[in-house]
Formats: structure tokens, sequence, C-alpha cells
């Protein structure tokens, strides 16, 4: 099978979930991403929930990477890494920043070896600004970036998302940034350094929130289930569950009024618009409360959907994980793991006609492919691995 990115190998120094996930898109695209841990393992395969001995942590987010084991502390580990450099097309690391170039693996360090590397650095903060040195987490990222602030009710406390979407957030676009960067080389020869800030990735969330308050001083402020500006827009109980209804635009609002059977509403001039929909939000959201409320959540389906109003169940996450269409769509994948047997998989969203992801290794086991890169790409003999482990470099 042919895949965009046949061709292009990376060096992943990565741990946790941005990098990783990041390497992984990119992994599942068809480049030969070589997942480079300590002897030890990265930190993710220390985290539970385990099975089998093998963390669903690590599994998630490491499918089609081979896995070596490399001491980058010594000067023989960081004299193989620049061999590997050698060979490869991207270095792609998730370290705080500075680390990397103060053990002489920086940016310019490794252009030296390799002028065509392209390096992407992903990070809390970004390799540059006040708060750079600082140490981040997906949800200390989430507060700082506003996120948690537009998140609850407005009578509750800030509250962040659920998922860590400051982390991948930051492994999407710093996997975009990686093939912003391919494409570049493809048409001048050279390699470019690539930055992407978690605080950044997130604070791309707030819609046009922030250019409201720059422009006109309006801060928008956490609205529940509810969008902030525009109304009707909510989750509502039926009899056997939640639905979410939105809608905002003029001709949906009319639509769901005349499906409830409150077209008296659709004609209320205090409803003229969005905005004055938000601000009656509270008798609309009674009315249609009290038409879901008499619906199971298909009957409430079948007649917003042939009225062409936006709506869905509030699904659980077992529900959404074996859902028809969630399956179909190719989103939940199984593969055959040395040790756990038959692991089931989150699948890459990307849909490509030509060169479809393909997902052709499992999550690697600790050092599984040191003796097929190490004398592969580097030549090394057995005998000399054996020395290399002994040694505590691999």
């Amino acid at each position: 099978m042919r895949t965009c990115l046949e061709g292009i190998r990376i060096l992943e120094l990565t741990h946790f979930i941005a990098g990783p996930y990041c390497g992984q898109l990119l992994a599942d695209m068809g480049a030969d991403v070589i997942k480079i841990e300590r002897p030890e393992g990265e930190v993710g395969r220390h985290f539970g929930p385990f099975e089998k001995g093998e963390s669903l942590y690590f599994m998630a987010y490491n499918r089609n990477k081979r896995a070596i084991t490399l001491n980058l502390q010594t000067e023989q580990g960081r004299e193989m890494f620049k061999g590997l450099v050698a060979t490869a097309d991207v270095v792609l690391e998730n370290f705080r920043p500075g680390m990397l170039k103060r053990m002489g693996l920086g940016y310019e360090d490794l252009c030296r070896v390799n002028p065509r590397l392209i390096m992407t650095s992903i990070s809390g903060f970004g390799q540059s600004g006040p708060y750079k040195d600082r140490q981040a987490l997906d949800m200390v990222i989430q507060a700082m970036a506003g996120i948690m602030d537009q998140t609850g009710f407005p009578d509750g406390p800030p509250v962040k998302a659920g998922p860590v979407i400051g982390d991948i957030t930051a492994g999407i676009y710093a996997a975009l940034g990686t093939m912003f960067a391919l494409f570049a080389r493809e048409r001048t020869g050279k390699g470019q350094y690539v930055d992407v800030a978690m605080l950044d990735a997130v604070f791309a969330f707030l819609e046009n929130f922030p250019i409201i308050y720059l422009l006109q001083g309006q801060e928008t402020k956490r609205s529940g289930n509810s969008r902030p500006l525009t109304g009707p827009s909510n989750a509502y109980p039926a009899r056997d569950g939640y639905i979410f209804i939105s809608a905002n635009a003029d001709n949906l609002f009319q639509r769901l009024m005349n499906v409830i059977g409150r077209p008296d509403l659709a004609a209320d001039p205090r409803f003229a618009d969005a905005s004055s929909r938000k601000r009656g939000e509270g008798e609309l959201d009674k009315a249609i409360a009290a038409w879901a409320a008499g619906k199971t959540l298909a009957e409430a389906m079948v007649e917003l959907d042939e009225a062409g109003i936006p709506n869905g169940p509030v699904n659980t996450v077992a529900q959404i994980a074996t859902d028809p269409h969630i399956r179909e769509r190719g989103m939940v994948l199984e593969m055959d793991h040395p040790v756990i047997g038959t692991l089931p998989l989150v699948g890459n969203p990307v849909k490509i006609t030509g060169t479809p992801a393909h997902y052709r290794m499992p999550p690697p086991l600790l050092g599984q492919h040191n003796g097929e890169v190490y004398t592969g790409l580097l030549g090394l003999s057995e005998a000399k691995l054996d020395q290399l482990r002994q040694q505590g470099i691999i």
C-alpha cells in the first residue's frame, strides 16, 4: 500500500501525550518513526491502567513506530544519536526548552550533521517568551489559555475539559507544522525549525472571543451548555437521556419552534435575532425542554432530523466507542499486540483516498527494534550491541 509519507524518517524523542500523538499521526501516514527512549523506557510506559503489564496510556499514542533505547546522558549515546540524525528527515521532541541544546543536540548542532533536517519541538509555552521555562501540564495550559474560564456554568467555578485537549491539540499542530516544513523543503532543499506551544494551540481554540474583547472590550462568559452570545442551544433531558439541540440561526429557530409546537414564539418580536434570543434564552429553553421531556432520544432525533435541525444524543464513552458510525468510519480498530493480544485503538481521523492511514505495527515493546535499527542504520554488530547494553547506553 502506498502512503503519503513513505520514505520519510522521523526520530522521536518524546514522552507523555503531545509528542507521541504527533509521531503517531505521522507514522499512520507512512513515516518511519523511530521512537528513542531511555533504557528504562519513557515515563508513559509507567502510567496505568495496565493490561498484562503493558500501559494502556502508552498503547494509545505509539502504534506504527519502531522502538529503540538510548542513553543520551552519555557521550557515546549522543554520538550514536547524531549518527541516526544523519539518516533522518525530522527530529521530533517535547523536552523542556533548552534541554537538548545543553546536551549539544540543539537544532544548530544537528543541522551541522544534516543540513536538510527539520526539528519539531513541542513544549508548554514555546521556545521564546517570558513563560518558556515554566513547567506545564495540560490542565495548567487549559487554565492559562482561557479555556477553563469559558467552561462550566455561569454560577459555578471554572471547569477543565474532560480529555487533555492541550496535549492532543499541540500534537496535531506539531504534525501540521512538520508537514508544512517538509513541503517547504521540497521547494527549497532546506530544513527548518518548528516551534509549537501548547498555550498557543489552546489559545487558538477561543474562537473570536479575543477579537471581541480587543475591539469592543466585551468579555465572553461561560454559559454552561449554551453558546455565550447566541441562542437557543443547549442539552435538554429526554425520557432516556440528554439530547443536544442547536438552533441559533434564524431559519433553524423558526423550524425548531414549529417542531415543538410553538409557532407563537417563532413570531414573537422578542426573539427576532440570535442576540435577542440569547437574552430570552431562559423562556425558550423551558419550551424546548418541555417538548424534549415527552420524547425518547430516538423520537426527538427523527423529528429534528426531518426538520434539518442540528441535534445529537449526549453520548457516554461506552456509547460512542461502540457507535456504528464511528466503527464504519474506522475510528476504532484492532491490532494484534504480542503481549496484550487483541488491542483496540482509536483510529486516525484523517481520511485520504489515495494514500490512506495504514496500521502496520502495534505499539512497540521497550527496545524492540534495537537490533534492527542499530545494525541496519549504524552498522553495529551484535557483539557491540551486547557491550552497549552492559554499559547502560542502550
